[in-house]
């Protein structure tokens, strides 16, 4: 087995190990998976013949785990990769050494014949069919009034106490709906109006679109967010629950 990064070797063939591999799932706000984050540990050996190769191919390590966005993958000794693969090109983050290269030890053969070196590297996917998924769905929906009478307090010109009035036999109900989501990968659809014309007050409707997070090159755009509210008014009392988070 050898390890590369971006084409190129490393390590010698079989100087290195894998410290670790992990696989963290990344949940919506509903609880729908919808991106992993693969991550893995290396340690290896740079092999040299004295203090100056040593520091020479320790320094030329140092800048090719530093260039973000390259293929990690150990591969067989037929050439073909392994199973322990980053694949930069379908990730939304790319690939990216996240903490080393470390070079902790400086002991017996260090800087003679070999240097040890540690390093993280990591990359996050989208799951498959999480692509339309909805990150976040919050709704609310207000209503005010009842379409009963008027009453107001009156401070009569001969009295200090106010006295209660019916100024109107009706009044007009208003409403509000107002919700906020993001999508996974591209803006999520607006619910529709919970009452339709003429209740809803078209000349109110107000879309808001946000801007993406950008997590990385090429596909690393998630998190498109997206607002509405919609005014209503009425003569009849009005009945609405908001919109239940998609999955």
């Amino acid at each position: 087995m050898q390890l590369f990064y971006g084409g190129t070797a490393l390590f010698d063939a079989n100087t290195c190990e894998v410290t670790g591999w992990s696989t963290i799932v990344r949940a919506s706000g509903t609880g729908r998976p919808v991106r992993v984050l693969n991550r893995i540990g290396v340690k290896g050996y740079i092999t040299g013949d004295g203090q100056s190769d040593l520091t020479t191919k320790e320094n030329a390590l140092r800048a090719i785990l530093l260039a973000p966005y390259k293929w990690m993958d150990f591969r067989q000794d037929s050439g073909t990769s392994s199973g322990l693969t980053l694949v930069s090109s379908t990730s939304v983050t790319g690939v990216v050494v996240v903490e080393g290269p470390k070079f902790s030890e400086a002991m017996n053969a260090e800087y003679v014949t070999r240097r040890t070196v540690e390093f993280t590297a990591e990359a996050e996917y989208i799951l498959a069919g999480a692509s339309g998924a909805v990150i976040s769905f919050t709704e609310t929906v207000s209503i005010m009034g009842t379409g009963g009478p008027v009453t107001r307090l009156r401070i009569p010109v001969n009295n200090f106490k106010p006295v209660r009035q019916q100024i109107s036999y009706f009044s007009a109900v208003k409403a509000s709906q107002r919700g906020h989501a993001v999508g996974h990968t591209d803006y999520p659809i607006v619910p529709d109006p919970i009452w339709p014309v003429p209740i809803l007050n078209q000349d109110q409707i107000k879309i808001d679109r946000g801007n993406p997070r950008r997590v990385g090159p090429g596909l690393g755009l998630i998190e498109y967010p997206i607002s509405w509210n919609f005014e209503y008014s009425s003569s009849e009392p009005l009945v609405g629950l908001p919109g239940i988070p998609p999955l």
